[in-house]
């Protein structure tokens, strides 16, 4: 849950409270998270590239994100490489392909000692709601998890 706004084209600020929902065997259990900020930057270097920065912080002294990396956009792929600091340093790579105007798939690894392998789906309705599910798992097998996104 969260607002997101604009001031600028090249500048996105947001506002959020995850909430995240265990499924253990033993235990389900549902946790509002603590609240957390996003900043992102980004300025084109050319009519398909672009460079991104990105901050997300919470005021849980352990979570913090910084994010830098470029995007190259060629209609109707998106790909996206960063170097991202969360828990350690991290390789990430990012693969978006627009189906058409309502519907995209994206893939995304997150390099590091226990790499991340992300699969999403998206869909855009009219207006400016969205609708994301997606799946992540470890390569080592140790972690998957189901995620549902829905902003409007």
């Amino acid at each position: 849950m969260g607002y997101a706004w604009q001031p600028k084209e090249e500048l996105q600020l947001a506002l959020y409270l995850p909430v995240q929902y265990g499924a253990e065997p033993n235990a389900p259990s549902l946790q509002v998270l603590a609240p957390r900020a996003r900043l992102n930057w980004s300025q084109p270097i050319d009519s398909a590239l672009s460079g991104e920065l990105a901050l997300q912080l919470s005021p849980k002294k352990e979570f913090l994100s910084l994010r830098s990396g470029v995007k190259l956009l060629s209609d109707p792929l998106a790909v996206k490489f960063s170097l991202l600091y969360e828990d350690g340093l991290a390789l990430q790579t990012d693969l978006a392909f627009a189906v058409n105007e309502r519907w995209a798939l994206a893939a995304h690894l997150r390099y590091r000692r226990n790499s991340l392998l992300t699969y999403e789906l998206h869909h855009f309705s009219r207006g400016d709601r969205q609708l994301s599910l997606s799946y992540t798992h470890s390569l080592d097998g140790s972690i998957q998890s189901l995620g549902l996104k829905i902003s409007f």
